[in-house]
């Protein structure tokens, strides 16, 4: 098995390193470059919440943050890929 991480915190602590160390066998961990927005998908998501969702935005209380990037990841979705369980057929 072959696991591939970032370079976020969480992926260079001490615990996060040890584990996969312990399962050397049947694990190898890959690393991406210091900085590689185009081999992470999630990079161009963000980029775009942030220019067309979240500028220019003050936000008045903690749920707001949360309610309007699940608004704003719900749009992205609706243009990207339709529902694959919505046309099913049964077989019987």
């Amino acid at each position: 098995m072959v696991i591939v991480q970032g370079n976020g915190p969480i992926h260079t602590g001490k615990a996060t390193r040890a584990a996969p160390a312990a399962r050397a066998h049947c694990l190898s961990v890959g690393g991406l470059p210091r900085y590689a927005p185009e081999l992470n998908d999630i990079e161009t998501v963000w980029r775009d919440l942030q220019a067309h969702h979240f500028a220019h935005q003050t936000f008045t209380d903690r749920d707001n943050p949360d309610r309007t990037i699940h608004e704003a990841i719900e749009a992205l979705n609706v243009g990207r890929k339709p529902n694959p369980l919505a046309n099913q057929r049964l077989c019987a």
